[in-house]
Order: structure tokens, then C-alpha cells, then sequence
């Protein structure tokens, strides 16, 4: 979700390459989290294991940008 839009649901095959833009608050959910090398504004994010289904989420809080509870 970019900002509580629906902006991607699908398998992304592998290699592919994805960007996404939020304001203020952007929610993953990751099928196979170890399989994805994750970058957030340019620095790179752990995910999860290698098959795990994981859910992040990421807000901007007045100029920071936060890891945030789903």
C-alpha cells in the first residue's frame, strides 16, 4: 500500500526490479522475503527469511523516515 492504495499485487519474477513511491507511509508484503534485496530511500533494508511471509511497513515522521508496525 502507498499511502492506503493498493499500487502492486503480484508474483514479480525473478530479476525484476520494482519502485515504488509513497508521501508518507508505504506497506510491503513479502511471499518469499530472503528472495528480495530491499532498498528505502537508497539504503538497503533486511526483509526475512528465505521463503517467510513478512509485512513492513515505512512512515515519514516529520523529516525521518521510521520503520513502522503494520
Amino acid at each position: 500500500l502507498s499511502d492506503g492504495k493498493a499500487i502492486y499485487r503480484a508474483t514479480a519474477p525473478a530479476g525484476t526490479v520494482l519502485t515504488f513511491k509513497a508521501d508518507r507511509r508505504l506497506e510491503l508484503t513479502l511471499g518469499n522475503a530472503g528472495g528480495v534485496a530491499l532498498e528505502v530511500n537508497g539504503q538497503p533494508r533486511r526483509t526475512g527469511p528465505t521463503g517467510g511471509v513478512v509485512h513492513l511497513a515505512f512512515e515519514l515522521q516529520g523529516d525521518q523516515l521510521r520503520s513502522a508496525k503494520v
